[in-house]
């Protein structure tokens, strides 16, 4: 889920980026002023986290920290709206 989320947010195929092992990609963090890869996304445990701010969490928390919901459940409803469903 977190491959469809991350493409709805930010428009980036994570997958096309170089993987940095089995169902985990390494993408420029989105949170912070990021000019080399830091942040790992795992399409296996649907979760994210930057190895330089931080930043970490699950796909919705990638919704609630780009500033599109403020909270988890709003994450829902704004995945929903665009089509995701989410479980």
């Amino acid at each position: 889920m977190i491959r469809e989320v991350w493409q709805a947010v930010f428009g980036e195929d994570i997958t096309a980026r170089k993987a940095s092992g089995r169902n985990q990609f390494r993408v420029v963090c989105p949170f912070h002023d990021d000019h080399s890869p830091s942040c790992d996304v795992s399409t296996a445990k649907d979760a994210f986290v930057c190895r330089s701010c931080g930043a970490a969490g699950g796909y919705l928390d990638v919704v609630v920290r780009a500033g599109f919901a403020d909270s988890r459940r709003s994450a829902v409803e704004w995945l929903q709206r665009r089509g995701l469903r989410v479980a």
